[in-house]
């Protein structure tokens, strides 16, 4: 819970609040990990749940929908593992609506989302009315690192006064939002991601990295969250006063080139690896409305283009 360091460009003079604490912008595709840990906390398996890639236009109890990939490429029926890899749109609108926006909604908020959220589908794909800052998707990305604790993001440990005297401001307060092998398991796949996903960028050699990029629309943010075990560190990149486009910037790019810079150096040579989980994942045969298979099966790899 405790914040270690914390930066953005420009001076005070430039710009008078605080760009990462409280700087909010659409987090792209980041915000489909609260997405992914809302359906296994639910019991679904994301090796053997599958959905159709392709594109949509739905009609929905919250008005239609239409949703494409980021480069408008499709691939067939894959498994939830898959399409985390991939950042498939469409397989994510049909798992949220199956789920349910508000479970999405309400997952995020245990993770340690604070801004206030509308509970709509397009959220889960990082359709956000109000933005995130990056201090909430690091703090939110740390509950998975911590193995279901929600921790409170902490940047004083004690103040010292002139006479010598010091308050202790005490730990940061904590709160199990849900099991240790629902992390693992979210985990699993986010280091996936790294190895051989969209996030690829950020990996700095050590072996257990998880993340997810964050692309926006015509390219005016794009974000980079991911964490060790004991370190989770949230990269966002844009024009801090305007929606500007950075054309041809995503977060698996720039953003995850600046994770893996600074979290070599923070992490040094303390390569830890995640602890094994007390408590195991348990999931049961999931059927949704737009899922095309649900049950237990086992992983057996892919091959895909990361787009954001």
């Amino acid at each position: 819970g405790y914040i270690r360091a914390m930066a953005s460009s420009g001076t005070y003079k430039d710009r008078t609040f605080n760009l990462a604490a409280q700087g909010h912008r659409q987090p792209g595709s980041a915000m489909k990990t609260f997405v992914l840990t809302a359906a296994v906390r639910n019991g679904v398996d994301p090796n053997s749940t599958s959905y159709a890639s392709k594109p949509l236009d739905l009609n929905t109890e919250y008005g239609p929908w239409e949703v494409k990939t980021y480069g408008n490429t499709y691939g067939g029926t894959m498994s939830l593992h898959r399409a985390t890899l991939s950042s498939d749109n469409t397989v994510y609108a049909q798992l949220i609506l199956d789920l349910g926006p508000k479970e999405v909604c309400e997952t995020a908020k245990l993770m340690g989302i604070t801004t206030k959220l509308d509970c709509l589908p397009a959220e889960g794909l990082g359709g956000l009315r109000l933005g995130v800052s990056p201090l909430e998707m690091a703090n939110a990305y740390a509950t998975l690192a911590s193995g279901g604790m929600r921790n409170q993001a902490k940047a004083i440990k004690k103040v010292v006064f002139p006479d010598g005297k010091s308050d202790d401001l005490g730990k940061p307060k904590r709160k199990r939002v849900f099991s240790d092998g629902v992390a693992a398991e979210v985990t699993e796949i986010l280091k996936a991601n790294v190895d051989g996903g969209t996030g690829t960028n950020a990996n700095f050699g050590c072996a257990d990295i998880a993340g997810k990029t964050g692309t926006t629309d015509n390219h005016n943010d794009a974000w980079f969250v991911g964490y060790t075990p004991k370190l989770a560190t949230s990269v966002w990149m844009g024009h801090p006063n305007a929606l500007v486009p950075m054309p041809g910037m995503q977060g698996g790019s720039t953003p995850a080139i600046i994770w893996g810079n600074y979290m070599g150096i923070a992490i040094g040579d303390d390569c830890e690896t995640f602890k094994p989980p007390e408590e195991q994942a348990e999931f049961s045969p999931f059927y949704g409305k737009y899922s095309s298979s649900g049950g237990s099966s086992t992983y057996s790899g892919y091959s895909s283009t990361p787009y954001t």
